[in-house]
C-alpha cells in the first residue's frame, strides 16, 4: 500500500488493495457463519479469556464477529463494502458489473449476518446519496432511481431474511426498536459526554482513548 503512494494513480491501487481488504472480510464473515468450527479453532483462539467471553455473547446472538474482536468492527467493514461495491454497481454500469453485483450482494448478506442496524441503514443511504449526486443521469431521473434504489434494496432484504432465518438477526433487532422507549439502547449518555468532551477540544481532542479513560473516571468501567 505505501508503495502506492509514490507511484501516479496511487488512489487507484490503494482502491484495489481495499477493495481486496474487504473482500477477505466478507468472505470470512459467512465462511464462519456456515462452518463455526473453522472460527472455533482459529480466529477464537487469538484472543484472551475477556475477549472470548465477549465473543461468546456475540455469536450466541448470531451476531458475527468475523476476523475482529467485536461484531460492530466488523459491521463497520462490511458497511464499507457494501457502499464501495454498491456505487461501482451503479455507477460503473459498463465496467466490471457482474462482479461488482455479485461482491454488492455478498456484502449485503455479511452484513445482515452482523446483526449491526445502522450500519445496514447508513450503507444503503449512502449509496442512495452518492447516486443522486455522481449519476450522469438527468436530474428527474436520478431522484426516482435514487428513491427506487433504496425501496428495491428495503424489499430485496426482507424477502431474503424470510428464506435464509440466519440473516434475520438485524431485521429482528429492528423489530425489537417498538418494545423499547430508548431506541440508543442507553447510548445517550455516552453521546452526550461524548459531544460535551468534543466542545473541550474539536480541533485535537482529549487524547488517545481519552473517551474510555474519562468514563472509567465516571462510572469505574467501561
Amino acid at each position: 500500500i505505501a508503495l502506492s503512494f509514490i507511484k501516479y494513480n496511487w488512489q487507484y491501487k490503494f482502491l484495489n488493495y481495499s477493495k481486496m481488504c474487504l473482500k477477505i472480510h466478507v468472505m470470512a464473515t459467512i465462511l464462519f457463519t456456515l462452518l463455526p468450527s473453522i472460527y472455533k479453532n482459529s480466529i477464537f483462539q487469538l484472543y484472551d479469556n475477556n475477549t472470548k467471553a465477549v465473543l461468546e455473547l456475540q455469536i450466541n446472538s448470531n451476531c458475527v464477529p468475523g476476523l475482529t474482536s467485536h461484531y460492530s468492527t466488523n459491521g463497520i467493514y462490511l458497511a464499507i463494502a457494501v457502499m464501495l461495491f454498491g456505487c461501482e454497481f451503479f455507477l460503473n454500469e459498463k465496467r466490471d458489473v457482474h462482479k461488482n453485483r455479485v461482491w454488492f450482494i455478498l456484502s449485503i448478506i455479511a452484513l445482515l449476518l452482523t446483526g449491526k442496524r445502522a450500519h445496514l441503514v447508513f450503507a444503503i443511504f449512502s449509496i442512495v446519496v452518492i447516486y443522486m449526486f455522481f449519476s450522469k443521469e438527468k436530474k428527474d431521473s436520478k431522484i426516482a432511481k435514487g428513491i427506487l434504489i433504496g425501496i428495491c434494496a428495503c424489499v430485496a432484504i426482507i424477502l431474503v431474511v424470510n428464506f435464509v432465518p440466519a440473516l434475520s438477526t438485524t431485521i429482528s433487532r429492528f423489530i425489537e426498536l417498538n418494545s423499547v422507549s430508548d431506541i440508543t439502547n442507553g447510548r445517550y449518555y455516552f453521546y452526550a459526554y461524548a459531544l460535551s468532551w468534543f466542545k473541550e477540544n474539536p480541533i485535537f481532542g482529549i487524547g488517545w482513548e481519552g473517551f474510555m479513560y474519562r468514563l472509567n473516571l465516571l462510572n469505574g468501567a467501561y
